[in-house]
């Protein structure tokens, strides 16, 4: 039986062959044409959920992420498609969504780390919208309450993570386009991301406060001064207003801030806006810009001419009911191409390297959004396409063969977001003959209701040696590498300054029940060669420290609000954090257990203590008689203990699980009763 590869290898040996007999009969006629042109090819396999599952035909978005970080780019579909990559270019489907079923006009996704655990979380943007906790391992679970919860009225067409005040937390902006979604009519939100799993909403910003059709919004430093800025399209399908644009002021003023743009063209010109992207597509060092718009307006083209721009009308400037504009180097050639979709079809331009585009090949059927990503590891940019007929829905897979060489990085934050949403790549090659800078831009929102891989790609064209790359954190920091091979994945991880110094933690529960042990999470960050040595806790803020342990618990005996503090120390300096009104008591008729104490929900607590050694203890309430399964896996999915699978009433319950038996490293517990469902991690640590 011949391999996958082996197959691959003699249908490309037999196209080229017979490529080669076209091409002699040109030559010989005295035409050339470019044998090695832009190859996509869709997907059949039977046997592929991915090829096999009718995705959604409505304003579905699509995105390329490592949900389990074992390298292979896994997809999810909105609203409720989630395929994991099993390699070799297959998939499973799971189904953690499949719950969602509201019938609506459009779904968006954006995908970022918002707790910094080390792995991906989901936005879904809709009706409602909602995140969902990634456990690690590719479960999910819905936050519920709060300001991001599932019972807030937080409506919105797609949203995006981005950091805006460069604390190292991404916040999340939804936009909510007026006239669908429901009623009544709501401007878009904003979420400050707390830094311990909470989020602030913050209602002063223009946008949050004016109603207006709002689509897509996107967050790029467009003038590159260290600081996050926003863009939202606003398409009142069919006629032209101003699009919302916004400078981040934190790099000038010390705050960040959003300041509408009115300069002149972008902030001027009328718009059907869908998406805003800015990439170097000529590969001078700034961003240029490109919106596609619907019917009320032609898409638009801005080059940056050294913080002026130009308003181009070239291939790219079509009128037509366009939505996305998705930017990656198909041809690994050492510049940006494009692919448009539109209500007609999708379309591939490619750069020529001189200002134009080329219109390589056209996808016909109506097609959405498009999310690019090297989903089997080859060094080329694939593409799977939502749309509104199965002609153009699915995964298209790069087939090129010219030669080109290229490199993917994937960025790991530290005092940045882990996601590195936001941090910018720069990199030199010789490319025929000539030195060549390339730069990227990580994002989380690119495309018409979705966005790329969060891995960074370039075409080296032929290139035999990468001579810098720069990555710029979002944190400020720069890291300089030279020298690289081609061909190649590299993941880089941001260094931690020396003497670098912070202060965080969170608390397992913030409203408490009744005299209840809260468990607190310490989680300063700290240079590793000045480790945190002293910790300070005062759970009430009257300036008593009230334990010096690193993750302590402690019991409220009294109703009220409560603000905590942790002072690290690391020998050298201290760095104190305060969260403000953290705690909320109420219930307490003096300090008690909770036995026989009936909870109003489902919940699964963390872990006490966290990091252990050699046991824990896991605490969780059931609201109604259920059966109960408390299992206990590890990073790979396996299963290394159950801890309960029997009938409870109503109540709360601990349990004790001991690693005695098992390694150092990182467990997940997960919790299962009727239709409950909760995972949470755990360190065993010897």
């Amino acid at each position: 039986m011949q391999t996958v590869n082996s197959l691959f290898w003699g249908k490309i040996e037999k196209k080229l062959y017979f490529l080669f007999l076209i091409a002699s009969l040109f030559i010989t006629n005295g035409i050339f044409t470019n044998i090695f042109s832009q190859t996509f090819v869709k997907v059949t396999d039977p046997n592929n959920p991915v090829t096999t599952t009718a995705t959604d035909g409505n304003y579905a978005g699509a995105a390329w992420i490592d949900i389990d970080n074992d390298g292979n780019l896994d997809l999810y579909v909105t609203k409720n498609f989630l395929f994991r990559n099993i390699g070799g270019g297959n998939f499973e489907r799971l189904n953690d969504f499949t719950s969602i079923s509201a019938n609506q006009l459009g779904n968006g996704t954006s995908w970022g780390d918002y707790d910094n655990d080390g792995d991906i979380d989901l936005f879904l943007s809709g009706k409602p919208s909602i995140v969902y906790q990634n456990d690690g391992t590719g479960s999910f679970t819905p936050i519920l309450d709060g300001p991001i919860g599932e019972n807030a009225d937080n409506r919105g067409w797609t949203g995006a993570w981005g950091d805006y005040n460069n604390d190292g937390f991404i916040d999340l902006v939804i936009a909510h386009p007026r006239g669908f979604l429901g009623s009544p009519n709501i401007p878009s939100r904003f979420f400050k991301n707390n830094g311990d799993g909470r989020f602030t909403q913050i209602d002063s910003f223009e946008f949050t406060t004016v109603l207006a059709p709002y689509t897509v919004s996107t967050w790029s430093d467009y003038d590159l001064d260290g600081d996050y800025d926003l863009f939202i399209a606003s398409g009142p399908a069919g006629s032209a207003a101003l699009d919302f644009l916004y400078n981040n002021t934190l790099s000038q003023s010390g705050v960040a801030d959003f300041e509408r743009i009115t300069k002149a063209p972008i902030g001027t010109d009328l718009q059907d806006g869908q998406i805003w992207n800015w990439i170097d597509y000529d590969n001078d060092g700034d961003l240029d810009a490109m919106l596609t718009n619907y019917s009320g307006a032609p898409n638009r083209f801005y080059r940056n001419d050294n913080g002026s721009y130009t308003s181009l009308n070239n291939e790219l400037t079509l009128t037509g009911a366009f939505l996305g504009n998705a930017w990656g180097d198909f041809d690994n050639d050492g510049d940006l191409d494009v692919l448009l979709t539109n209500e007609a079809n999708a379309r591939v331009y490619i750069n020529n390297g001189d200002e134009t585009f080329t219109l390589e090949t056209t996808f016909n059927g109506g097609s959405r959004s498009t999310s690019l990503g090297d989903y089997d590891n080859d060094g080329d940019l694939d593409f799977y396409n939502t749309g509104s007929s199965n002609s153009s829905r699915g995964l298209y897979k790069n087939e090129t063969q010219n030669g080109n060489n290229w490199v993917i990085f994937s960025l790991t934050g530290s005092i940045s977001n882990k996601s590195a949403i936001g941090a910018k790549v720069k990199l030199k090659a010789i490319i025929n003959g000539n030195p060549v800078w390339q730069f990227r831009e990580v994002s989380a929102q690119n495309n018409f209701n979705g966005h790329n891989s969060l891995r960074v790609h370039f075409g080296l064209g032929d290139a035999t040696m990468i001579d810098s790359v720069i990555i710029e954190w979002t944190s400020g920091e720069s890291v300089f590498l030279t020298n690289i091979s081609p061909n190649d994945f590299y993941d880089v991880e941001e260094e931690i300054p020396i003497g670098y110094l912070n202060s965080n933690f969170s608390a397992d529960v913030i409203e408490v029940e009744g005299a209840i042990a809260v468990n607190f999470t310490d989680l300063s960050l700290a240079d590793p060669n000045q480790p945190i040595t002293s910790w300070e806790w005062d759970f009430d803020n009257n300036g008593t420290i009230d334990a010096t342990e690193q993750n302590p618990s402690f019991t409220y005996s009294s109703n009220g609000t409560y603000s905590v503090s942790l002072t690290v120390s690391n020998g050298i300096d201290n760095e104190t954090k305060t969260r403000t009104d953290y705690i909320i008591v109420n219930g307490v008729t003096g300090v008690q257990d909770l036995t026989g104490k009936i909870p109003n929900d489902f919940n699964l607590f963390q872990n006490y203590p966290n990091p252990f050694n050699p046991s824990t203890r896991i605490r969780f309430s059931v609201a109604s008689e259920s059966q109960v399964v408390v299992k206990v896996y590890n990073l790979l999915g396996k299963e290394v203990a159950t801890l309960m699978n029997e009938k409870k009433t109503p109540g709360f319950y601990v349990l004790n699980f001991g690693g005695e038996k098992l390694p150092s490293g990182i467990y997940v517990y997960r919790l299962e009763a009727g239709s409950f469902s909760s995972s949470k991690k755990m360190i065993l640590l010897k």
